[in-house]
């Protein structure tokens, strides 16, 4: 029965026609469960593999491989470390290589047996690739920027929320469009339960960008000038399903889609979705 229940989950998750709208720079990963270990397995080890669209609009598809490293050091606090391998291809072309590394701290800095209150803090660095084959910055592994991500989070019982801030310092080498992204804010708010073996949790989650994206516009005079992105400041609101599956005691199965409530248009980064699948495995041995 248990496994039927996750056969018919996985068909579902993967007919879907998902949107994912985060502006996954990094911010998204504020808050986030799918990657926490626990006290009793103290590191999460995952590879994971998205496929997606960026919609009529442009036409460009993404394949990703994400590997991923947790480690709780004591019943406080952990670290994890993120790190993507991505293809784009499109009109104009392909682009594959590694994507930046995204490493996030947390510390539990408060706590009642039914509430918990977590601080979060990390980068996302630009050891992506950003000039692949001389295309525009959309098509790139790597967005080109150092950024600094800040949030709290909170857990009740089943629900949890987040807020998340991420900044970024600089402009992407991208020789076509020298892209200076924006800002963002983002919220998110779920619930999450157990069925047998498969745990399932939806989530809110809401990604603000507070200014307009600017890129490089032809140099006049032997200088750079450079002009604002018209929409790229947009406000998202998604809705997200999970889906975990216990393989065995050191085993994970995962599966993650993504629906829009409001969607974006602006793809000059490359972080808009038409469609997006993935899956993932993780391993959490008993040490």
């Amino acid at each position: 029965m248990r496994h039927l229940f996750l056969a018919v989950l996985l068909g579902v998750l993967f007919s879907y026609s998902a949107y994912t709208q985060c502006s996954d720079a990094g911010a998204c990963a504020i808050g986030g469960h799918e990657a926490e270990a626990n006290e009793h397995r103290p590191l999460r080890i995952g590879i994971s593999s998205t496929h997606g669209s960026s919609g009529k609009t442009d036409d460009l598809r993404y394949n990703s491989i994400i590997a991923d490293v947790t480690w709780r050091v004591d019943e406080h606090g952990m670290f994890m470390l993120r790190l993507p391998w991505t293809r784009s291809s499109g009109p104009l072309g392909d682009a594959q290589g590694l994507g930046d590394v995204l490493v996030i701290a947390e510390r539990t800095v408060w706590s009642t047996p039914t509430l918990e209150f977590r601080a979060q803090v990390g980068g996302k660095f630009a050891t992506g690739v950003s000039n692949a084959n001389d295309l525009p910055q959309a098509y790139q592994p790597g967005l080109g920027s150092n950024d600094v991500l800040l949030g709290i989070a909170a857990s009740m019982d089943e629900w949890n929320m987040s807020i998340g801030y991420q900044h970024p310092f600089g402009r992407s080498d991208n020789a076509i469009t020298r892209l200076k992204r924006g800002s963002d804010v983002v919220m998110r708010a779920g619930y999450s339960t157990d069925i047998d073996a498969v745990g399932v949790s939806g989530e809110l989650l809401t990604v603000k960008r507070l200014s307009e994206s600017s890129v490089l516009v032809l140099p006049s005079g032997g200088s750079e000038q450079f002009t604002d992105v018209p929409g790229s400041d947009q406000f998202q609101l998604n809705v997200l399903l999970t889906a975990t599956y216990t393989v065995s005691a050191d085993v994970s199965l995962g599966v993650q889609a993504a629906a829009p409530l409001l969607a974006r248009e602006v793809n000059v980064d490359g972080l808009t979705r038409s469609f997006t699948v993935g899956i993932g495995l993780a391993y959490s041995p008993a040490l």
